[in-house]
């Protein structure tokens, strides 16, 4: 892979992890990145790209949140296969997921009736 600071628009008002994440999607697009491959560490992303960790680990937080990537403590971070990784410690809403997957989460009304409430209601 790669990446160089040539990559990034750093007068644009578009956010640098934003534009990070970005680019970080077209390669795995591009199958340059594939399901299962290993994303490039922070601190070597941070280098090559020549903005800060943090910036860095926001877009990669981003792309967790959207499952696109998922990590594993102690080896790095990993380009999903596009199944939904569940990751206890972050747990969201399934229309979250499934917006994360780039779907639409759907539900569909099958019967509704007036009901006189019992005690325990």
């Amino acid at each position: 892979m790669n990446l160089s600071s040539s990559h990034l628009k750093k007068d644009s008002p578009v956010p640098l992890y934003y534009q990070i994440q970005e680019l970080l999607i077209d390669q795995i697009e591009a199958g340059i990145l594939k399901a299962g491959d290993p994303v490039p560490s922070e601190n070597t992303l941070a280098r090559s790209l020549r903005v800060s960790k943090n910036t860095v680990i926001q877009a990669l937080n981003a792309l967790r949140n959207k499952r696109i990537v998922h990590r594993i403590r102690g080896k790095g971070t990993f380009v999903t296969n596009g199944k939904i990784v569940r990751d206890v410690t972050h747990l969201i809403s399934y229309s979250a997921e499934v917006i994360g997957l780039k779907k639409k989460p759907a539900s569909k009304l099958i019967a509704a009736e007036e009901m006189k409430a019992n005690k325990l209601v």
